[in-house]
């Protein structure tokens, strides 16, 4: 369950941004669809690139690092967004740039979790795997609605809740690694 938890934070704060993003764009920034697809499509380059790290840090640290290096970057887009917002006027970039660091950190916590996750019921990999998907899209969905409820200040919704559910993560990988040895 606590890895279970640990995807299902990082994938809230990927899916939180996600579900309030049309709002953003569309009707606070004014933006087309077509160019809406397109600042989604450059977002989605965070996905690749963190696909990119989190395949070459599995081979030189163990998932216990990995875990803390995503939530650690999480955590840092939450305290980078916020910093922009008060310092600087609003633009793609001070939304984008945060929002890139925050899924890269998700594309590198999730498969270290999973896969933790995973390796643990090797003999029930189904019902695992079952467990596994409602825990993170029932966390997911619970939380990005509550997050497009504050579509005014999104700013510091997202901000606080990134920091908050890293420091979540983090409890909650010292609570798992405190028990076990790490692998």
């Amino acid at each position: 369950m606590g890895f279970s938890l640990i995807a299902a934070i990082a994938f809230t704060c990927h899916f939180s941004f996600i579900a309030i993003s049309p709002v953003i764009f569309l009707d606070d920034f004014g933006l087309t669809q077509l160019q809406f697809s397109v600042v989604l499509l450059i977002y989605g380059a965070a996905y690749v690139i963190g696909g990119v790290i989190a395949s070459r840090l599995q081979k030189v640290i163990n998932h216990q690092q990995q875990l803390k290096v995503g939530l650690g970057l999480i955590s840092l887009a939450g305290v980078a967004l916020i910093a922009l917002h008060l310092t600087t006027e609003r633009s793609l970039l001070t939304i984008l740039l945060p929002m890139m660091l925050c899924t890269t950190g998700t594309t590198i916590t999730r498969p270290a979790a999973v896969s933790r996750a995973m390796d643990l019921f090797l003999g029930n990999a189904g019902a695992a795997a079952s467990m596994l998907n409602t825990t993170v899209f029932v966390t997911g969905g619970v939380i990005s609605a509550l997050a497009s409820v504050t579509v005014a200040n999104f700013e510091y919704a997202l901000a606080s809740g990134f920091v908050g559910l890293s420091a979540i993560g983090w409890t909650v990988v010292r609570q798992i690694y405190s028990a076990q040895p790490p692998a």
